[in-house]
C-alpha cells in the first residue's frame, strides 16, 4: 500500500530511504494547546504542513529519488570513484562500452565519459 522510495542525498550521496522530519516542538505544541486553545490549533497546522523529508544520515533536505537522472547520476559517479581501479578481469574496451552505456543513459556527462575514457586508455 505504502512504497518507500529510495533516495540519494546530493550532499552526502548516501542512498537509502528518507525520514520524515516534523519542524516546531512538541512540549510547546502541548502547552499551547492546554493554555491557549486557538494558538495550538494554528501551531499544529504550522507543524503539520511543515513536515519534510530528509536525508537519514546527514539530515539535508537535499534529497532526489534514485530512479532520478540527477540520482542516477549521482550513483554511477559513486559507482565510478568506487572502482577506480582496473578490475583485471575486465579489458578497457569492455570498461568504456560500460562507460558509454552510462553516458547514453543519461548517468554520466559526455565530459565525465571523456575524463573516464582517457583514464583508462593511459
Amino acid at each position: 500500500m505504502f512504497e518507500t522510495k529510495t533516495i540519494v542525498c546530493t550532499r552526502c550521496e548516501q542512498t537509502g530511504t528518507a525520514k520524515t522530519r516534523t519542524k516546531g516542538n512538541f512540549l510547546i505544541e502541548l502547552i499551547l494547546w492546554l493554555c491557549f486553545f486557538v494558538p495550538g490549533i494554528i501551531y499544529s497546522i504550522w507543524r503539520i504542513s511543515s513536515r519534510e523529508k530528509v536525508c537519514r544520515n546527514c539530515g539535508s533536505t537535499e534529497i532526489v529519488p534514485a530512479d532520478s537522472p540527477a540520482g542516477k547520476k549521482i550513483l554511477a559517479r559513486a559507482h565510478i570513484g568506487a572502482t577506480a581501479p582496473i578490475e583485471p578481469a575486465k579489458n578497457a574496451a569492455t570498461q568504456v562500452a560500460e562507460l558509454f552505456k552510462l553516458k547514453e543513459q543519461g548517468a554520466i556527462t559526455e565530459d565525465e565519459f571523456k575524463a573516464h575514457k582517457a583514464k583508462l586508455l593511459s
